[in-house]
């Protein structure tokens, strides 16, 4: 999902015009499968969201709810569906999971941790809620705490794949390339083309200034499978480190406007025409957090052209409340939530014009469906 969180790499590099360009691309397309938290899965598949022995017909509707709320990245309704489930049955640990899961994808990961951490004694410290919350600790950005839960996790179950690719993350935030690697390998040894492992092992190889080996992971995996954005994203991003200008931008117009895929090539001729050896890798090497890496966080968030005032509009909605996202699209994480009637900032919009870039009054920005916005009176 993502890993995580890539915004602190801006406070982390020097202020010259090479970092700056670098770091600028970075955000461009650094897609992880870790993305909204910690091992997220492709997108594709909702792991344990089935039940067993379920024949009541309100269950099994809101199974199937849940279900497909999940497969559409709308993990506000899926977390719903998960917790209605739950309370109905607190025996339902595949319901506990499910919204402790989704709760990470929408970017709440400590409410995630609390919710496991309230029953895992009842649950046995059962491996399937240890695994769920290391992948909590680590989106909250704490580190020891997953290490600890994963290792306990090890030496009970370490036939489970997902042990050792999360611990490979943690070994990559610490810059611990050689033990990261080998992690990722016993990962794809119990489970062989694991695309998510190799997303994770390919970023790992990149960091470690390694792009070629990077690049052919990820080049396999397009043969092989159906590629993900994440994949698609990642490799032309590799490309164009490694100075394949043409191929990044034949695999990056797949997914991203015309515009943005210029934009991006652009920023790949400066960055050769800055002659920095190894600037890839030294800024690669910074990606500790590989939270919530967008696709360019689409069309920036742009500020409104000079001289041209800032608009006041309301939020409405007849559900009551309503999401503002981290990009123009639902498949981007929750930063905030707006009640009826909430006023904002309007900022800007994306390209298509269908969502509004808005500021709240705490200061936090994101994107927001147009139509749920009024001009305030």
């Amino acid at each position: 999902m993502p890993r995580c969180g890539f915004e602190n790499l801006m406070s982390e590099l020097p202020v010259t015009f090479r970092s700056q360009i670098i770091c600028r691309f970075l955000l461009v397309a650094l897609l992880i499968v870790f993305s909204n938290g910690c091992v997220k899965g492709s997108g594709k598949l909702v792991e344990n969201t089935k039940p067993l022995n379920k024949t009541n017909s309100l269950n099994l509707a809101l199974w199937e709810l849940a279900a497909g709320a999940e497969l559409a990245n709308d993990y506000e309704k899926a977390a719903s569906y998960y917790d209605r489930l739950y309370e109905r049955d607190p025996e339902d640990k595949k319901a506990l999971l499910g919204y402790a899961r989704n709760l990470r994808y929408l970017g709440l990961s400590k409410e995630s941790i609390k919710a496991i951490q309230a029953v895992l004694n009842k649950f046995n410290n059962d491996s399937d809620l240890k695994i769920e919350l290391a992948k909590s600790q680590l989106s909250a950005s704490l580190i020891n705490d997953a290490h600890v839960t994963l290792k306990e996790v090890a030496q009970i179950k370490p036939e489970r794949w997902e042990v050792h690719s999360t611990l490979g993350i943690i070994h990559d935030r610490f810059e611990n390339y050689h033990d990261a690697q080998k992690a990722y390998n016993r990962a794809l040894e119990l489970s062989p083309n694991n695309v998510d492992v190799k997303n994770n092992y390919a970023l790992s190889l990149a960091q470690n200034g390694e792009i070629y080996k990077a690049i052919d992971i990820l080049e396999d995996v397009i043969k092989r499978d159906s590629p993900s954005v994440q994949t698609r994203q990642n490799l032309a991003m590799f490309y164009g480190l490694s100075g394949q200008l043409k191929k990044a931008r034949r695999i990056a117009q797949r997914d991203l406007p015309a515009d943005l895929v210029e934009e991006n090539i652009f920023t790949f001729k400066e960055l050769q025409a800055s002659n920095v050896q190894d600037a890839g890798k030294s800024v690669l090497s910074k990606v500790q957090n590989r939270e919530t890496i967008e696709i360019k966080q689409s069309i920036d968030r742009k500020k409104p052209p000079r001289g041209k005032a800032i608009t006041s509009v309301r939020f409405f909605s007849k559900l009551g409340t309503g999401s503002v996202r981290k990009g123009p699209s639902r498949n981007h994480i929750t930063v905030a939530l707006l009640k009826k009637g909430d006023e904002v900032q309007l900022l800007g919009y994306s390209s298509d014009n269908q969502w509004s870039f808005i500021e709240l009054i705490d200061g936090r920005r994101g994107y927001l469906e147009s139509n749920l916005l009024r001009k305030t009176e």
